[in-house]
């Protein structure tokens, strides 16, 4: 810089003097300015080149150097010289934080420059802790706690992004839950925890599931007559969804069957006797699989005999000591059939033969023989039961042994007496097939089956319980018969299926001689079995508080005149009517064991 002057005496001034200055250039210090920055919790900050300088000044250099002095306190900071900035906040951090520097020239610092950095608060997702993988066996539950934190402490929510469809979880507790059906499989298993705001994690595991075998077993009885059908049952169940695709059964006897499928039982005839040890493996999907071993005791086999007899007013019934083979017998014959000689015979020293038909017990270890009409008079009978391949022989084709002797082949005969019946109460044979109602009563009455009493002389009460099948036989009501007196009342009592008891109440005396005493409305159900023989079995019966005597009927479910058997109407059913009635054959092929006279007696 430069200033002239002039010097003066006091009177003059002296020429113009010129004063330079030269400044020496000195260093000044840069200033620093303060800067915010905000950013997100879990969120890093950069800042590029310039950064916090970005702001600060020096007049003597435009080349300033960042200087940290104080560092933040909740984050990690990496300050460059040129003021660009790395700043990661603590984890789940959120507030304010700061740290300090100075501007260097590189001579001189600036004055103190405070930087706020302001994280923001961000919702954080939930922690889900991690889940071992888990083993199970199939059928059996699984069942787990879920667990999950949160940095806000917000409420969570678990579901399932990926499982099974049985599998479940608790929205609230987290409590897992799945029953794996079947084994082996693995199948992975995709958990969420959700907070209130929607952020979510997922942890997935893996269930290995195991196979099980199925629990298998092997029943039936202890013993069986050699010869004799044998009941094996067999029991499967499995804890997953394996199904039983079949058995092999070693019957221990040097037989040894397959079965296809998974049936409830099985059955077997053992041709030898003495201890047998029953085995069995069934197989699934997976794997065969051992049952329990069965011990079967079999007994040498015993000639089929009859084990009692008891006779009554309407015939006899006779019981066996195991299931007979009932295709082979008959009673009546024809040319065409060619069945032979009766197989059973009943006949009174006075009375002669009695005709009548067979009725086979349910469990085919017996039968009724069922006098037709009116019940056996007063007399001595023998009964004759023939042994044969065509006539009496249990299910396994062996012979009966009539006379107890221990050898099969010879025939059966007894002998027992029948006493005056006195009163009787009794229902008509007759043949009604399906669909049809019991129409034996004048047309009328609109067709009833008829109840009679042998004689109502003096009766004034009358009880009695009528057996009858259901499935063959539906019974809606009972009505008075044309012989019961106006003031009568019946009572029918609650029972069960199958069952009729009524008692009979008539302040007026009945007439003397056989009356009609009730009329029974019944029908044949549709779905009654064409063929069936169902024997109407009367019992209880009381008279005027005494007992007295019931006479069992035969209903034949058939078409009345169904000569043949098959349902319909035809020629053939005429011809051989009039075959029986020429005495050309004693009964119908289709109806063996049924007196013919209930099969084409045009009157019943």
């Amino acid at each position: 810089d430069s200033f002239t002057y002039r010097a003066n005496d006091g009177q003059l001034d002296s020429n113009l003097a010129l004063v330079t200055l030269t400044i020496q250039p000195v260093n000044d210090a840069p200033v620093a300015t303060d800067d915010t920055y905000t950013l997100n919790e879990d969120a890093p900050l950069s800042v590029p080149a310039s950064g916090v300088l970005g702001n600060d000044s020096d007049i003597d250099s435009a080349v300033l150097t960042a200087v940290l002095v104080d560092t933040p306190h909740h984050g990690t900071l990496t300050l460059a010289p040129d003021g660009g900035l790395l700043y990661t906040p603590d984890a789940d951090y959120f507030g304010s934080d700061s740290f300090t520097y100075r501007a260097n020239d590189g001579q001189l610092d600036s004055n103190l420059a405070l930087v706020t950095l302001t994280i923001q608060p961000v919702n954080d997702a939930p922690n889900l802790d991690p889940i071992a993988n888990q083993t199970v066996d199939e059928g059996s539950l699984l069942s787990l706690t879920v667990s999950a934190s949160d940095a806000e402490n917000d409420a969570l929510s678990f579901s399932l992004d990926s499982a099974p469809a049985s599998a479940t979880i608790d929205a609230v507790s987290g409590v897992f839950s799945w029953t794996p059906g079947d084994g082996p499989a693995s199948t992975p298993i995709v958990v969420r925890a959700s907070d209130a705001a929607g952020a979510f994690s997922t942890v997935t595991f893996d269930v290995s599931v195991r196979n099980v075998a199925p629990t298998l077993l092997l029943s039936g009885a202890a013993s069986v007559v050699q010869g004799q059908p044998y009941t094996l049952d067999i029991f499967a169940s499995d804890p997953g969804q394996d199904s039983i695709s079949g058995w092999r059964i070693n019957w221990g006897d040097g037989n040894i069957e397959d079965i296809t499928g998974n049936p409830a039982s099985v059955t077997h005839a053992f041709a030898a006797s003495g201890p047998m040890s029953i085995t069995a493996m069934a197989t699934d999907e997976d794997a065969s699989y051992s049952a329990n071993t069965l011990q079967v005791q079999v007994t040498p086999a015993e000639a089929l005999k009859v084990t009692s007899l008891t006779p009554s007013a309407s015939g006899v019934q006779l019981r066996f000591n195991r299931a007979l083979d009932t295709s082979v017998l008959n009673l009546y014959d024809s040319e065409a059939a060619q069945l032979g000689a009766p197989d059973l015979t009943l006949v009174g020293l006075a009375s002669g033969a009695v005709t009548g038909s067979l009725i086979i017990d349910a469990d085919g270890q017996g039968l009724n023989f069922l006098g037709t009409g009116d019940v056996l008079a007063p007399d001595t009978y023998t009964v004759r039961l023939e042994s044969g391949a065509s006539a009496f022989r249990d299910a396994a084709g062996g012979s009966l042994d009539g006379n107890g002797d221990g050898i099969a082949g010879d025939a059966y005969q007894s002998s027992f007496t029948i006493a005056a019946a006195g009163r009787t109460l009794s229902l008509p044979d007759f043949m009604r097939g399906p669909g049809q109602t019991i129409d034996l009563t004048a047309p009328s009455q609109n067709g009833f089956l008829p109840l009679y009493l042998s004689d109502g002389a003096g009766v004034s009460s009358v009880e009695f319980t009528l057996n009858y099948d259901p499935a063959d036989l539906v019974i809606q009501g009972v009505s008075a018969g044309a012989d019961l007196p106006g003031n009568a009342t019946i009572d029918r009592l609650p029972t069960a299926a199958g069952v009729l008891k009524v008692s009979i109440t008539s302040p007026t005396p009945l007439a003397a001689g056989k009356v009609q005493l009730l009329n029974i409305e019944a029908s044949v159900p549709t779905t009654a079995a064409y063929g069936a023989k169902n024997l109407l079995d009367l019992e209880d019966v009381r008279v005027n508080g005494q007992s007295a005597t019931g006479d069992d009927a035969l209903h034949l479910v058939a078409y009345l005149g169904d000569t043949s058997g098959d349902a319909s109407y035809g020629t053939l059913d005429g011809q051989r009517i009039q075959r029986v009635l020429v005495k050309r054959d004693s009964g119908f092929d289709a109806y063996a064991n049924v007196d013919p006279l209930i099969v084409a007696d045009i009157n019943a």
